[in-house]
């Protein structure tokens, strides 16, 4: 796989989590972190997931 097409898939990934429901972005972000065994593929994932949570709707907790 050349650096253009891991560059293009991750491109992707961050478009994908970014739309995803809430609950699914963190169910999947725990999961995928948790089952990643070398620390090489979690800090790749954890790029991935911070720029998809640059992309992601903030979302305010309002308190009642």
């Amino acid at each position: 796989m050349s650096n253009t097409e891991v560059v293009e898939l991750a491109t992707e990934m961050v478009l994908v989590l970014s739309e995803v429901p809430e609950d699914v972005y963190q169910q999947e972000k725990l999961m995928i972190l948790l089952s990643a065994e070398h620390e090489l593929v979690k800090q790749y994932w954890k790029q991935i997931f911070a720029a998809a949570e640059q992309r992601r709707p903030l979302l305010l907790e309002c308190k009642s």
